[in-house]
Parts: C-alpha cells; structure tokens; sequence
C-alpha cells in the first residue's frame, strides 16, 4: 500500500480532528484562497462582452451567416485576455461545426458555450 502511494501520491487525507483548531483553522483558509483564485480566475462582463465584439469584428465571409471559420478564430485567440484564452481549442471548434460549406462555426454557438462554461464554473464556486 505504501508503495503505491509513493508512486501517485495520496488522494485522500482524513479531515483534521476537531480538537486540533490549527489544522482546521488552515483547512478553511486553504478553501477560502482556493475559492478565490478560482473566481479570479472566471470572465467578467466586460471580458465577455470584449469576446463577443471580437468574434463579430472577425467574421468570415460571407458575413451575413455571422460565422467564423478556424483561421479567424485562432486570429480572436490570440486578442482576447489569457482568461478568455482556455475557451479557444481546436476540440471546441470541432465540438460546434456543423457541415458549414465554408468551415465555420456560428458566433453565437461559441459564445452561449463560453457562457454555459464560466456558468458552470461560478455555480460550482457558489456551491462550495
């Protein structure tokens, strides 16, 4: 047993006893530091509202369909904050295409998944 934890580490540690009041008190700090880097980590309003301006400055052609195709989404990649940065993978791209003749992605596609994620994340942080 002690081999394997040496090998992957331990993926389980007891909670502190009760009595230890150091222990304990270092726990909920350690949550609470955790928490917060995780919500500095979510979209602002503003951030998201930059990310939509941007995918509808790169649209690609013809512009009516208010898509994208991979090449123009690389370019937004590459201006959006690094927060923003995460959302932009080839696997999300491939995840949405639809058959587009022109190999794009609707707008609007990506940026409700965008939202359903950092949604998804802030209840996660509200939960804990």
């Amino acid at each position: 047993s002690s081999g394997i934890n040496a090998e992957y580490g331990c993926f389980y540690t007891a909670l502190p006893p009760e009595q230890d009041l150091i222990l304990q008190k270092l726990r909920e700090e350690s949550r609470a530091a955790f928490l917060t880097r995780k919500s500095a980590a979510l979209l602002e309003n503003e951030e998201l509202q930059k990310l939509l301006d941007l995918l509808e400055d790169n649209l690609s052609p013809p512009v009516e369909d208010r898509m994208i195709n991979f090449e123009d989404y690389l370019k937004v990649k590459d201006q959006v904050s690094p927060k923003c940065k995460d959302y932009f993978s080839a696997i999300t791209f491939s995840k949405l295409y639809k058959k587009d003749p022109h190999g794009r992605i609707a707008i609007v596609e990506f940026f409700l998944y965008v939202m359903r994620k950092v949604w998804l994340q802030q209840s996660r942080i509200g939960l804990s």
